[in-house]
């Protein structure tokens, strides 16, 4: 079998993540004080009551701006990324997901690839979904009774603490509903590579 035009998810569980996720939850709850920015967050594709920040300067999480290179190091390597292309980041934003709050369906345009950072994942806090892109695939069902990689039109990952998931960027993805009963935090970010 010859395998064409797949689309790659990485999920990658950084080693000593407390301190990467003590970073952030640092920098988030400052921003939500309003001490560093807006307590009111802005509106992107959240929904039913989530919080997420305006654009975060990385050079204030350096922990985690360290973490983020090592994991897309690996990530450019697989795909074939010259060597001598520089990493940049053109968004970084923080996701609080309250009791009832989503994400709608939406993708990241003026980017290559996207991702998150999970901080906090309470039990029954919702899956990432990422959706078949293409939409030819959907015009017919086959008669499966179990979806594979090669006839799921939707990829589901239930996030760990710890763990970042990157995506291409135009590929279509939500988050579920919070059904727990604490706080879901992420750390979203865009980049590109560049010669």
């Amino acid at each position: 079998m010859i395998k064409c035009f797949c689309t790659p998810i990485w999920v990658f569980r950084i080693e000593q993540h407390e301190a990467v996720s003590n970073e952030l939850m640092s920098l988030i709850t400052s921003l939500r004080k309003g001490e560093a920015g807006d307590p009111a967050g802005v509106s992107r594709s959240n929904q039913g009551g989530g919080w997420q920040s305006a654009f975060i300067d990385m050079t204030r999480i350096p922990l985690f701006q360290k973490a983020l290179g090592g994991v897309m190091q690996t990530v450019a390597a697989q795909v074939g990324i010259r060597e001598n292309s520089s990493m940049i980041v053109n968004g970084c934003w923080a996701n609080v997901n309250l009791h009832g709050s989503y994400n709608r369906v939406h993708t990241h345009p003026d980017s290559m690839y996207s991702g998150a950072y999970y901080v906090k994942t309470p039990k029954d806090c919702g899956r990432f979904v990422a959706l078949d892109p293409r939409p030819q695939a959907r015009c017919i069902t086959l008669p499966i009774d179990v979806h594979t990689p090669l006839t799921s039109p939707a990829y589901n990952h239930l996030p760990k603490e710890g763990e970042f998931v990157i995506f291409p960027s135009w590929m279509p993805h939500h988050v579920e509903e919070n059904k727990s009963g604490e706080e879901r935090i992420s750390v979203a970010f865009n980049l590109f590579f560049g010669s």
